[in-house]
C-alpha cells in the first residue's frame, strides 16, 4: 500500500472514530437523563417525603458515559433492590426498581448508537 493511501485511510478512520465518540457522548447524556427521570418516577416513596426517589442523579465518568447514582440515600439502593435481613432476623421484600431501568436504557443507548453508526457509514 502506498504511503499516501495509508495516510488518507488513517484520516478517514480518525474522523469516523471522532464521530462515533461524539454520538456516544450525546446519546449517553440523553439516555442517562431519561433513566434518571424514570428512576425518580418508579422508585419506592417513603412516608417522609420521598427523599430516596428524589435523590437520583447522573454524572459523567471517565469514558464520557454517565454513572447514575442516588445522592440523597446511597446506602438504600442495594437494600431496597435486593431486600435484606432485619434486626429481628426476617427478610424484607425486594423492591426491584433499578434493574428494569438499567436493562431498558442500556438497550436504548445501544440502539441509538447503532443507528448513528449505520447512518454515518
Amino acid at each position: 500500500m502506498s504511503e499516501g493511501i495509508e495516510i488518507q485511510l488513517n484520516v478517514i478512520m480518525a474522523e469516523f472514530e471522532n464521530g462515533i465518540n461524539l454520538d456516544w457522548q450525546k446519546n449517553s447524556k440523553t439516555v442517562a437523563a431519561d433513566a434518571v427521570k424514570r428512576l425518580k418516577a418508579t422508585s419506592p416513596k417513603s412516608k417522609g417525603g420521598g427523599d430516596y426517589a428524589k435523590g437520583w442523579r447522573k454524572k459523567i465518568n471517565t469514558f464520557n458515559g454517565y454513572t447514575i447514582y442516588n445522592a440523597k440515600k446511597p446506602g438504600l439502593t442495594h437494600l431496597l433492590e435486593n431486600g435484606h435481613v432485619t434486626s429481628k432476623g426476617t427478610r424484607t421484600r425486594k423492591f426491584v426498581h433499578i434493574k428494569p431501568v438499567e436493562e431498558e436504557f442500556s438497550k436504548k443507548l445501544y440502539e441509538k448508537c447503532k443507528e448513528d453508526i449505520s447512518r454515518g457509514i
